[in-house]
């Protein structure tokens, strides 16, 4: 972009230059060749104003940060619950990253495309645990995620079945769990040694508030029940 702005600036600014070779050729007195060349450089640099002004403005369409606004917008009073301010990266997205549940906690929101909401803690779960909608839980066992169940509309898998059974008796964590997978977009609760990542779709920007509250309530009781 910057190349072509340069070379339509340049075509801009050529009338200063034809008008100069012109009064040279014409032999015209130098105060008239000198109107010549200014009128020339006033066509030109307004041209080249013009150019400018309008790259700009490309350039602010094309700014993925303005994208991210609704969503910036509906996460300001969640980070601000939590005592932060929300942030725009426009690579990664939009979210906030907080300290008050005691370990790290990151709220990500990524609208561009697939799209994605995730909510991270750095808290190492004992066993490797992978709640789920029903809907979803159609793969075949595999050595790190075996099916130990289902109960209220979610499926969990786990590497130890045996061990891990009595999650499906949790009543708080059912009823969290069940709140937060109550949104469609919702697809995965993953609990192992690299920390706890709720992830989901893109949601909407009003959803964001519940996805948030009840993802947060989730990850405390499993903080509690397999740290």
């Amino acid at each position: 972009m910057v190349i072509g702005v340069v070379f339509v600036a340049l075509g801009f600014l050529s009338p200063s230059v034809q008008a100069l070779a012109e009064g040279y050729e014409l032999g015209l007195p130098e105060g008239l060749l000198g109107l010549r060349i200014i009128q020339g450089l006033g066509y030109g640099l307004g041209g080249l104003a013009l150019v400018l002004a309008f790259s700009g403005f490309v350039a602010m369409l094309m700014d993925p940060s303005e994208q991210y606004l609704p969503y910036a917008e509906a996460l300001m009073p969640l980070a601000a619950e939590h005592g932060r301010d929300v942030e725009i990266d426009g690579k990664n997205g939009v979210g906030f990253v907080s300290m008050a549940e005691g370990p790290r906690v990151e709220i990500l929101v990524q609208p561009f495309a697939p799209g994605m909401c995730t909510i991270w803690m750095d808290s190492p779960g004992r066993q490797r645990l992978l709640f789920m909608p029903m809907r979803d839980d159609t793969h075949a066992d595999d050595p790190d995620w075996r099916r130990v169940g289902a109960r209220d509309g979610w499926a969990l898998r786990a590497e130890l079945p045996s061990a891990a059974r009595g999650f499906l008796e949790e009543g708080a964590l059912a009823k969290d769990l069940s709140q937060l997978l109550a949104l469609p977009q919702v697809r995965a609760i993953r609990h192992d040694p690299l920390g706890l990542e709720i992830i989901s779709e893109l949601l909407p920007p009003q959803d964001l508030r519940l996805f948030v509250h009840a993802g947060l309530n989730v990850a405390r009781r499993l903080r509690r029940l397999n740290a």
